[in-house]
């Protein structure tokens, strides 16, 4: 019986562990490419809302693929600090409706944040990218239509605990949890929340009667309006 010398057997380890991990990389690669050629047969409307101080890219993929949802194939939009992005129309299987979603901000690429949500068909969906503490952070808020005509409906994001007052009044509209969205509030007069506490908003400019909205404010009291 032939014996190996411990170099011997090493390089025979080394070499079996360097085919599995080939063998590993060559199935993930042609398992995202299944992945990603499935039908899409379902789709959502996606609008992305960038409450962060840099410009944000955002990222959708489905939960099941292997590499990193970083990858460029999976950004599906780029937006400025203060901004929100068009609708995009995200087209899925509804074999594969757990989905990733991801932020990172454009330029230096060290701030980033991501989660998982199950997406449902025909719906709309608002991903917030925002700053908790100073770190970026993702929220995924379900869309809504108009519950009533003939008024403004608005719902509130924030980034902290606040308050919410719109124009002169001295008492609070309705309160927010950190990262969390308000009930839906009416309003009749659009000049009522030309003033969101005592934030210039331009809402009047944006509005229509009888649409809903989704109002993000930032740690620094900045606004981005959001039709839904």
């Amino acid at each position: 019986m032939k014996l190996c010398n411990k170099k011997t057997v090493f390089k025979i380890i080394t070499i079996s562990l360097s085919i599995i991990v080939l063998s590993a990389c060559n199935d993930s690669e042609d398992f995202d490419k299944d992945i990603n050629a499935v039908e899409k047969n379902r789709s959502s409307l996606i609008n992305f809302v960038n409450a962060t101080d840099e410009m944000t890219n955002f990222y959708v993929s489905p939960k099941a693929i292997t590499e990193s949802i970083y990858n460029s194939n999976y950004q599906l939009a780029s937006v400025v600090s203060g901004e929100t992005s068009e609708l995009i129309n995200y087209q899925w299987n509804d074999n594969l409706s757990k989905t990733e979603m991801a932020i990172r901000d454009t330029n230096n690429q060290s701030q980033k944040a991501n989660i998982f949500h199950k997406l449902e068909h025909n719906k709309e969906y608002f991903a917030v990218a925002w700053l908790d503490d100073d770190n970026f952070s993702l929220s995924i808020i379900e869309g809504q239509t108009s519950p009533q005509k003939n008024v403004y409906n608005i719902r509130f994001f924030s980034v902290i605990d606040r308050s919410i007052f719109l124009g002169n009044d001295t008492s609070a509209i309705t309160t927010v949890e950190k990262g969390k969205v308000s009930n839906n509030i009416t309003v009749d007069n659009c000049a009522d929340i030309e003033l969101i506490n005592d934030v210039q908003s331009n809402f009047c400019q944006i509005a229509n009667i009888g649409e809903s909205y989704l109002v993000v404010i930032d740690d620094n009291n900045e606004i981005v309006i959001s039709q839904q």
